[in-house]
């Protein structure tokens, strides 16, 4: 007997509620092999994606890096011209206090009477 011959006499022989059951358990096979097989391949295009996602939040974060990398210097420039007027404008005040009246330095209010009074 050859083996297609027993599959064939097994259906035959079988009950029809058995042979109901051995058709659905076949074709439920089938079916999550086929699942199986393609859940494989989402999480293959999973992965994928995650790591094309990965790479743009690399060169998104290269690009923020780039930008606020020219702002902060430029930022840390306002504050040193910042700090040095203050610097500067007490070093004058302090200079002004100190030298003799006979100097030539002049406050701008006694700066502008004295133009006035040439004019």
């Amino acid at each position: 007997m050859t083996p297609n011959q027993f599959s064939a006499n097994l259906l035959i022989t079988m009950d029809p509620a058995q042979a109901i059951i051995f058709l659905v358990i076949v074709i439920l096979t089938v079916i999550f092999v086929v699942l199986g097989i393609q859940a494989f391949r989402v999480l293959k295009e999973l992965r994928l994606t995650l790591l094309k996602t990965n790479r743009i939040l690399d060169t998104a974060e290269k690009i923020t890096d780039n930008i606020s990398n020219p702002i902060s210097t430029f930022s840390q420039v306002v504050t040193g011209v910042k700090t040095g007027s203050i610097i500067a404008s007490f070093l004058k005040k302090i200079t002004a206090k100190d030298l003799p009246a006979g100097l030539g330095l002049k406050s701008r209010s006694e700066g502008r009477q004295e133009k006035e009074q040439n004019e």
